[in-house]
């Protein structure tokens, strides 16, 4: 939050809550997750999510794999994001909102945004991903309205030179009310717990680096795992996939939980890496102890008391047999990345700068938001005028933002004598509106 001084008056007007976010999903993939870990965070800080569920449309893409030649797969996905960068418009054009949020691998094309941006309507692109492994940031970045990624000054001097200027550092983060510590049956630690593990796909690096560990018990989980190699014997559940529930009790099982960030031309730790992946934050919030491999930005999101690093496998090595020999070292490293985590780490935290930069980016949001919270304190001032409506607000669940939904679903019939409000708003949701034309 220190990078916010500029945007003190777009921060304060965000804590406000009730802004209206239309939050456009990836169709499938690792961000799938983090997109719901946000929509669930922007509504915690009271604002109004409108989700656009483009993994509904998953079965497309599987339909795609049917196909004999890359060519053919590659058009009808490419078609299928067209489509739904289209419904993304449109629902855009039903719902008018605010802004417009879209993850790594989401379904918006560049015209879409640009087209967005013409109504009003500003898009934040937050790319969760190794701007060196996918390029496809080159034809997203230009035309999102502001670009938010997880690596600094390199990544902003390659925007910079296909003329991007508006992007902002928002590394990744933890969803605490998922990621957490949890009590385990003795089945459970039986299966999945371990001296040493590891959870994730099966990147080149990951192969070559853990045949050096095959002498220590440890355990390997989830999917892209050749089933016939020299890790075969360690691998789990024949490299199933997965899920996140899974994955935060294999954490609390383990001692040591390895977390070596991904390559595929490294032989191990990547020399130069920089971003630091989602696992480091999900393992420190569940309270569990972990080795992540160095990166450059680690020292400025937890300290070295908060998170055990190494940079070769001879470290890791020594440190795998250190910790295991200390309990207590172990889980006091553990607990003080978990505080630093649950102060600093978390969606609620990166939505609440997200959203602060828009708002102080962009006068058009910050004039609605301004409008908005003057009506609402306007109405708020004068409920003793109208009795029963104070206890009808009463009832619903953020008073930062609801819709005609939520006052019906507090008004309770049938008992008692409904009160004025209470009886105009059921009157209310009688009324038929027919929407024929989409709104420009």
């Amino acid at each position: 939050m220190g990078r916010l001084g500029r945007y003190a008056e777009g921060l304060r007007l965000a804590q406000r809550g009730g802004l209206r976010i239309l939050v456009v999903n990836p169709i499938a993939g690792g961000s799938l997750p983090a997109a719901h870990h946000c929509a669930r965070a922007l509504q915690a800080l009271g604002h109004h999510v409108i989700p656009f569920a483009s993994e509904t449309f998953a079965p497309g893409m599987e339909f795609a794999k049917g196909f004999r030649y890359n060519q053919s797969r590659r058009a009808l996905n490419n078609g299928l994001a067209q489509y739904l960068s289209q419904a993304v418009e449109l629902r855009a054009r039903e719902t008018r909102p605010d802004m417009v949020l879209a993850l790594a691998q989401a379904p918006l094309m560049a015209e879409t945004m640009l087209r967005l941006e013409a109504r009003g309507i500003p898009t934040a692109f937050w790319f969760v991903e190794d701007y060196r492994v996918l390029p496809y940031w080159r034809e997203s970045a230009p035309a999102a309205s502001w670009f938010f990624g997880i690596q600094k000054e390199n990544f902003a001097a390659e925007l910079a030179k296909i003329g991007v200027t508006r992007y902002s550092y928002l590394p990744t983060c933890a969803a605490p009310d998922i990621h957490r510590p949890v009590e385990l049956t003795k089945a459970e630690r039986e299966e999945l717990g371990s001296p040493l593990s590891f959870v994730g796909a099966g990147y080149f690096n990951r192969q070559v680096f853990f045949k050096g560990l095959t002498d220590y018990p440890f355990k390997i989980w989830g999917s892209d795992w050749p089933l016939i190699s020299p890790l075969s014997p360690w691998l789990q559940r024949r490299g199933a996939r997965i899920d996140t529930e899974t994955s935060v009790r294999i954490f609390n099982a383990s001692a040591v939980n390895l977390n070596l960030h991904s390559s595929t031309t490294c032989d191990g730790v990547v020399p130069d890496g920089d971003f630091v992946n989602p696992r480091t934050f999900e393992i420190a919030a569940c309270s569990a102890f972990q080795l992540v491999d160095r990166r450059r930005l680690l020292p400025e999101l937890l300290a070295d008391d908060e998170v055990e690093t190494f940079s070769g496998l001879a470290e890791a090595r020594d440190k795998i047999d250190r910790y295991l020999r200390d309990d207590e070292a172990r889980c006091e490293i553990a607990e003080r990345g978990r505080r630093r985590v649950l102060a600093e780490h978390t969606y609620e935290r990166r939505m609440e700068e997200l959203v602060a930069t828009m708002v102080g980016e962009f006068p058009q949001v910050a004039e609605r938001v301004r409008g908005r919270i003057a009506l609402r304190d306007e109405f708020e001032a004068d409920m003793g005028r109208h009795p029963g409506l104070a206890e009808i607000l009463d009832r619903v669940p953020d008073r930062r933002w609801f819709g005609m939904g939520d006052v019906l679903g507090g008004i309770v019939t049938g008992e008692g004598k409904l009160s004025r409000a209470e009886r105009l708003f059921l009157m209310l949701q009688n009324v038929e509106v027919l929407w024929e034309k989409i709104p420009e």
